[in-house]
């Protein structure tokens, strides 16, 4: 069976500690670290322990490989697995309310998805017209959260949403 470690770390709690208990038993193992998200039980993390990047310095494109059909425990569909898209509006309904086949074709015929996957943030923080240039991240997956937490910021570019769609479909 193939094992895989993941790990989230912060500036007081790397894992080297871990790591070195865990000793050879890990040779071999793909070991992933990733930076704290203040998302979940990491909320109250102290905001100086955090990996903190200037938006300039995180790519603005969506990380996510391909779309996922993410299932979250409490039946809420999201188009990812990042715990910061949890705490957004990205959500595409809940499994208790809707068929597999009704929230799969919302999932693959949002517009909003479509433009993040195809634009990236940016064409989101320049439609909005944010400012968040002094602000600080720990990932790009942050930024989406910041952006897509707020439904009146998102329903605020509507029309932009549906030119959007026009220029690029309208033809098909």
């Amino acid at each position: 069976m193939e094992v895989a470690m993941n790990m989230v770390a912060d500036k007081t709690n790397n894992g080297i500690g871990l790591l070195e208990q865990l000793g050879d038993s890990i040779f071999g193992i793909q070991i992933t670290v990733v930076p704290a998200s203040p998302v979940g039980r990491a909320m109250g993390i102290n905001k100086d322990d955090l990996y903190v990047k200037n938006i300039s310095e995180l790519d603005l494109s969506c990380p996510a490989t391909g779309w996922e059909f993410v299932v979250h425990h409490d039946g809420y569909i999201y188009p990812c697995c990042s715990p910061s898209v949890f705490e957004s509006e990205l959500r595409l309904g809940n499994i208790a309310d809707s068929s597999i086949e009704a929230l799969e074709k919302k999932f693959y015929s949002n517009i909003l998805l479509y433009i993040l996957k195809e634009e990236g943030l940016s064409w989101f923080i320049e439609k909005m017209n944010l400012d968040i240039s002094d602000m600080k991240f720990v990932s790009t997956c942050e930024i989406c959260k910041y952006i897509f937490s707020d439904i009146d910021r998102i329903n605020s570019i509507t029309d932009d949403m549906k030119l959007y769609y026009d220029e690029n479909f309208e033809s098909i």
